[in-house]
């Protein structure tokens, strides 16, 4: 929240990967803040922070579908 981000904001554990869900609209906030949000994350132990380009949405856990992914961070 305190990158700007209004509305439905989802971060999912995935093993080693901080993915982060928002509104398409959104995307800009984030990408805005993408250093901070990703140093937060990495220092959290995450090994890589991506943005989950197909926006949030109720049950994507249950997808198939593979989502396409932004890299936001990563740990060198």
């Amino acid at each position: 929240r305190a990158a700007g981000v209004l509305g439905d904001l989802r971060v999912r554990h995935r093993g080693d990967e901080a993915r982060i869900e928002v509104r398409p609209e959104e995307f800009p906030a984030v990408r805005r803040r993408r250093a901070e949000i990703g140093s937060q994350l990495l220092a959290l132990g995450f090994a890589r922070v991506t943005l989950d380009l197909a926006g949030y949405r109720r049950g994507s856990l249950l997808s198939s579908d593979p989502a396409p992914l932004e890299l936001l961070a990563t740990r060198d």
